[in-house]
């Protein structure tokens, strides 16, 4: 049963049911079974039977923070996630995160978003995080078969000729193009 579809008052009536079975004496797992509760409401039911605690006659439940970024706003922020880099707008950083995000939605629509409320909402849209390619974006892909084909087993071959080991370093001994983290993007298309 999803709860969040039904009205307040009917939850709250069922809630209460569920405690005063419970109450009586019946299981947690018989109750949650019967009326199709979330294993999350078992905890509560077998851990505190008080009906306080379960939120029985509390206030009626308010829409997410997410939920107030919809239609054409959310459209917006999926172009801008899957379309565009962060540094386009002014962040010193490659990867787009939660707060970034947050902090593009405050600024274009003046709602304040948490970070877990974004991570809800790029869910919704079907984006997730993603790590990013560890690939150069001006790598030649011809150029890079001929190499393997070609160039280096010529390089391998006279290697063992010469009995050499052969070595790849790198000047530096850390990538200049390395991003620590994630980035989000569309579930299953990972870019950069």
């Amino acid at each position: 049963m999803d709860g969040r579809k039904l009205k307040h008052e009917v939850l709250t009536e069922l809630r209460k049911r569920a405690v005063a079975r419970v109450q009586s004496g019946e299981s947690p797992e018989v109750v949650v079974r019967a009326m199709g509760f979330s294993r999350a409401c078992y905890l509560q039911l077998a851990g505190h039977v008080s009906c306080r605690w379960l939120g029985c006659s509390g206030r009626p439940q308010t829409r997410r923070p997410s939920a107030q970024v919809e239609g054409p706003h959310d459209c917006w922020v999926y172009r801008v996630v899957v379309g565009t880099d962060p540094r386009q707008y002014k962040f010193p950083f490659a990867l787009w995160t939660r707060n970034a995000i947050a902090a593009l939605i405050d600024q274009r629509y003046g709602i304040r978003l948490s970070a877990n409320s974004v991570g809800r909402l790029l869910a919704q849209l079907g984006i997730t995080p993603q790590k990013p390619l560890w690939r150069a974006y001006q790598q030649d892909p011809a150029r890079v078969r001929q190499w393997i084909e070609e160039e280096y087993p010529a390089i391998a071959k006279a290697a063992k000729r010469f009995g050499a080991e052969i070595w790849f370093a790198d000047e530096s001994g850390l990538r200049s193009d390395y991003h620590a983290g994630t980035t989000w993007g569309v579930k299953g298309q990972t870019r950069w």
